[in-house]
């Protein structure tokens, strides 16, 4: 099968969107599906993600990086979108241009090979994407941004008043986009999200639209040690993410603030080492008043440096969708507590592993369990690594992808 993968953003990035949707194409590829992109970029960063995108080995059906540049809005522009009935009309239409480039080389490549279906990829590839009725096509969302930004709202309105108004017109503009996206290709498209939960939020919202939920995925990481390593002295935490998003902020500030201290008054000697991108000041100025906190510049080898932990806690109280970190973990083989809202994306049997909890005091309460017994801690551990190699596997989510992609062709035809 041809399919052609069409992305705003570099597919290659490190997010997790990005993870789960390259993971899955690559499955595709060892099958011998072939794969095309379409992605856009700013002049001078266009060579540097071609090259990438080449070198990923993965693109046989062509790569393709098309201009952009990032305009402000005029408000003009801003006001005409509030008041337009249709959104998604009225952002399609506003990007014109993009459209258009996406159609003229979706023409391109069928000159020289056939399309047999279109992978479009996130809430604004879905909004700027042209009208097609010459091939079947998703559009997969992954998560529901409105939800994520109702619950930054709701931090706004307990931590940050001054920004709480900025913060519901958002959540208003991306929850009137997704609204109008769903109404609008109700009957042309399915569209797929990684999160039960979060496909439920937006079926209310939209009850016509056809939403399928295909589980997330993760690598099967060969980092488990040996009862030896999993044992040792040694008791450390570990922490990291994109430090610029509001659920990675918020969970560390959480866990540096009100958790640690409670668990290192129950073991002094447990250490808490952080990294990422975008680390503010903050977190370095932290160091002088925790002196078990120890905050590092990102790392080369992510997986290495989660596999030094004893366990690992994702205290998250926002954000929404799957958390893949949560999923990394348990191909570790670690031993994981989090919140309600960190396994929301999981069903019961998959969190068999982690231990749930939402104050700071009953998280603490787990972590000290888990550090005072190393069998405990060793079994939770490789009954999380049973879960991802039985249920999280890239062939499974490309399978479910493969079966979506054909019943759409079978229906159309």
């Amino acid at each position: 099968m041809n399919i052609l993968l069409v992305s705003f953003y570099n597919p290659l990035g490190k997010g997790g969107f990005e993870k789960q949707t390259i993971g899955f194409l690559k499955e595709l590829a060892n099958q011998d599906n072939r794969i095309g992109c379409i992605t856009f970029a700013k002049s001078d960063e266009k060579s540097t993600i071609h090259s990438s995108l080449v070198k990923s080995g993965l693109f046989r059906l062509g790569i393709y990086v098309l201009d952009f540049r990032e305009d402000s809005h005029s408000l003009k522009a801003k006001l005409m979108f509030w008041l337009a009935i249709n959104s998604s009309n009225f952002l399609s239409k506003y990007y014109s241009n993009l459209g258009q480039s996406i159609a003229f080389t979706i023409k391109k490549i069928r000159s020289q090979s056939s399309i047999d279906f279109i992978h479009i990829h996130g809430l604004k590839t879905a909004y700027i994407f042209p009208d097609c009725q010459e091939n079947s096509f998703l559009i997969d969302l992954l998560d529901s941004f409105s939800l994520c930004e109702k619950r930054s709202l709701s931090y706004c309105l307990k931590k940050d008043r001054k920004h709480a108004f900025f913060s519901y017109i958002n959540y208003l503009k991306i929850l009137k986009i997704e609204k109008s996206l769903l109404k609008k290709y109700a009957k042309k498209c399915p569209f797929v999200m990684i999160s039960e939960y979060d496909a439920k939020y937006l079926q209310s919202k939209s009850p016509k639209a056809r939403i399928y939920t295909i589980a997330a995925a993760t690598d099967k990481l060969d980092l488990i040690s040996e009862e030896s390593r999993l044992n040792k002295p040694e008791k450390k935490l570990v922490f990291c993410g994109f430090m610029n998003r509001l659920h990675n902020y918020d969970a560390f500030i959480w866990l540096v603030e009100a958790i640690m201290p409670l668990v290192v008054r129950a073991h002094p000697e447990t250490k808490l080492e952080v990294t990422g991108f975008a680390i503010p000041k903050q977190f370095y100025q932290m160091q002088d008043h925790f002196r078990w906190l120890k905050v590092m510049p990102e790392v080369e080898d992510i997986n290495s440096f989660m596999s030094q932990a004893t366990l690992i806690c994702w205290p998250f109280r926002y954000g929404a969708g799957i958390k893949t970190k949560i999923l990394e973990s348990m191909a570790l083989g670690k031993a994981i507590v989090s919140t309600k809202i960190g396994v929301e994306a999981f069903t019961s049997s998959q969190t068999r592993g982690i231990l749930i909890a939402n104050t700071a005091e009953s998280l603490a309460d787990c972590i000290n369990q888990l550090l005072a017994n190393s069998k405990y801690r060793e079994n939770m551990g490789r009954i999380n690594l049973e879960i991802i190699n039985s249920e999280f596997s890239w062939e499974k989510r490309a399978e479910r992808y493969l079966q979506l992609y054909h019943n759409n062709i079978a229906t159309e035809s």
